[in-house]
């Protein structure tokens, strides 16, 4: 998927170019977010249309900026299916989107808009299973939506509990995570970033779910929130039915793209930021490198 061309480009076994196609369907221009296949023949994916300002909007930087700014959350996204062909099939369902701020960096020819996330904004996730079935959280609690490959809605599984309350402790990991990706960031920046968020409305409680994995054998991973430097993360696993089965942890340097088989599929990552495609056995709760 390209996502700066909105095209989606397809491959044989061989490595030989079989299609190229534009996705399509809105009258404005959207931002897309793809996320997998959904299915044999549907591409799933995050759509949001930017509402670009009209003639009779506010003019100037601060009418942009505000037209620009969600610091709640409010703007919709829609999970969307396309066709191999490009052309839109439907509207899977629709979530409130993250909390954004804008802001100006720079001056004059070396002026440039920054959107960033609201520290603790819940991001809604989506998945989907190789025979189409969609997988959907707000991220805003303990709980995702099931759509079968039609898209209808199967049914609506939530935990009886709610996602923790926000500390200090919290802002200041996220601080430190995100001081331009150092290690030891220092603790002036630190400080200033965190009055910087602290003028922020920054919601009460941490995100909740925050990735979703369907495996081949129909079961719901769901990926609970971890604060910046967490060494491990915890997933919540259901069964085909709904039924909560228990929990999993996994290291945080782990990006699970698949499960079946009884495999794990992950992208793992060292101290020196090098990626590697590595595949794991899991059975009974246990789990050993397989290659």
């Amino acid at each position: 998927m390209d996502t700066r061309l909105d095209r989606i480009t397809r491959f044989g076994l061989d490595g030989e170019l079989l299609a190229t196609a534009t996705l399509k369907g809105t009258d404005q221009a959207p931002t897309i977010r793809p996320i997998r296949m959904a299915g044999t023949s549907a591409f799933l994916s995050w759509m949001q249309s930017l509402n670009p300002l009209s003639p009779q909007d506010n003019t100037g930087l601060k009418g942009i900026i505000e037209s620009m700014s969600d610091p709640l959350g409010s703007r919709v996204e829609h999970l969307v299916r396309h066709d191999l062909a490009g052309n839109l099939i439907d509207t899977v369902t629709q979530v409130p989107g993250v909390a954004t701020v804008t802001s100006l960096q720079g001056a004059g020819t070396n002026m440039s808009i920054q959107i960033r996330q609201v520290p603790f904004s819940p991001e809604p996730a989506a998945t989907a299973s190789p025979e189409g079935r969609v997988a959907v959280t707000a991220g805003r609690s303990y709980g995702f939506s099931l759509h079968g490959p039609d898209g209808d809605l199967v049914r609506i599984v939530r935990l009886a509990e709610v996602p923790p309350v926000r500390t200090d402790a919290h802002v200041e990991a996220w601080a430190r995570g995100s001081a331009g990706g150092r290690e030891s960031p220092d603790d002036a920046e630190v400080e200033a970033a965190m009055r910087h968020y602290e003028e922020m409305s920054m919601p009460e409680r941490l995100p909740g779910w925050n990735t979703l994995l369907v495996t081949d054998s129909g079961e719901t991973w769901a990926r609970r929130f971890a604060i910046q430097g967490a060494e491990t993360v915890r997933w919540d696993v259901f069964g085909a039915e709904g039924s909560h089965l228990g929990q999993v942890r996994s290291p945080a340097t782990f990006r699970i793209h698949h499960i079946g088989d009884g495999r794990l599929t992950v992208v793992s990552s060292d101290d020196l930021g090098v990626e590697r495609v590595e595949v794991y056995e899991y059975a009974n709760g246990a789990s050993a490198r397989s290659s």
